[in-house]
C-alpha cells in the first residue's frame, strides 16, 4: 500500500508478509471462486496465528429474536 494512503487513513504496514500476500490475493482475485479459495486460506492463516476460534465461549450481548430461553 502506497505510503501517502497509509499516512491519510492512518494506516500502519501489516508486519506479516505472508498474511499481506494472502489479503492482496484475496482482494485481486477475478473470479468467485478464487475470491472464496483465497478467503478461506486467509481465515485459516489468521486463526492459525492468533490460536483458533472456539466458539463455545461466544456470548450474545442482546437478545437474538427467535432464539430459545
Amino acid at each position: 500500500m502506497d505510503v501517502a494512503v497509509r499516512e491519510k487513513y492512518l494506516l500502519r504496514e501489516l508486519p506479516d508478509e505472508t498474511v499481506k500476500s494472502m489479503i492482496i490475493s484475496a482482494i485481486t482475485a477475478t473470479e468467485q471462486a478464487s475470491k472464496m479459495e483465497a478467503y478461506e486460506k486467509l481465515t485459516a492463516e489468521v486463526f492459525s496465528q492468533l490460536g483458533g476460534f472456539n466458539v463455545d465461549g461466544f456470548k450474545f450481548k442482546s437478545d437474538v429474536e427467535g432464539a430459545q430461553k
